[in-house]
Order: C-alpha cells, then structure tokens, then sequence
C-alpha cells in the first residue's frame, strides 16, 4: 500500500502525516507542567530531559517521511505527551503547517469532557468544539491543530 499512497500524496490527492520520532522522550518531561496543552497529567518521579534532541528528531521524522512518500510532511502527529508550546514551536520552525493529537489532549485544554450518548455520539456543542481547527499563535509561531476522537463504539 505505501506505493499507492506515496503515489497519491505526490499528486496532492491526500496528505500524509509523519510521527516525530522521540520528541516525547526529549522535550515532554522539560515542558509538560509550563505547557496549558497538556496540563494536568502527573509526571513521572525520575524526570529525563534533553530538549536540545528534539529538532534532530523531528528533522529526522520528517526526513524518513520525504524518503518513504516522496514528498515532504506539512503535518504531524506527536504523541499526546509531546504538545507543548515549545514543540509546536520547533515544528513551526521546520515548516510543519498542522500537527494532530487526540480528544483527551483538547479536553484537558478547554477543561471538558467529551461525554458521548449509548451510541458513542457527542452533542452538538462537543462535536463542535472538537471537529473544529485550532489555530496557535504565540509571537512569530503558528500552528493549525486537530483533534481526532479515541472513543469508537465497538
């Protein structure tokens, strides 16, 4: 299959995010209780840090991403531990136009819990607040973010 959508994301028919490699690993510990995006979670007792990682590694993400696909990402999916002001940052930096993560991480962010009927349908006003895209701004960075549900019923 990757030869069908390499294909097709170099026509522009569909766009293919990439992963950003060990950015949780790098920044998330140094940046998870300053970020709003993610505030809230507990963090581990032994803390590791190397945020002077975290470029190479999405440089590197996306560097397999253009080799695999043939064309260049202009969006990414971080692990949710990983969105943080300072990772959008590096990422706007590199050229990424959107990055995605899932409902849990805009929940915490608007303080809501996207509560779903028997069917595993949200009301109106969570539909609306999570199908819809974000935009970050902060000085010079700027970042369109989307959120995708986790919740399927099965």
């Amino acid at each position: 299959m990757l030869p069908v959508h390499a294909e097709a994301a170099k026509k522009g028919l569909i766009e293919i995010s990439t992963s950003l490699f060990i950015i949780p690993l790098c920044r998330w510990f140094a940046t998870r209780r300053r970020g709003r995006l993610v505030a809230g979670l507990p963090l581990p007792q032994n803390r590791f840090r190397h945020p002077e990682d975290a470029p190479g590694a999405l440089q590197r993400g996306m560097d397999l991403h253009k080799k695999v696909f043939g064309v260049r990402p202009h969006g990414v999916w971080p692990s949710e531990g990983s969105v943080s002001a300072e990772a959008i940052g590096i990422a706007h930096e590199l050229g990424v136009k959107w990055m995605a993560t899932d409902e849990g991480v805009l929940g915490r962010s608007l303080g809501v819990n996207f509560s779903r009927d028997g069917y595993g349908h949200l009301n109106a006003e969570g539909a609306r607040q999570l199908y819809t895209i974000y935009r970050y701004e902060q000085d010079e960075t700027r970042m369109n973010l989307l959120f995708a549900t986790t919740r399927f019923r099965t």
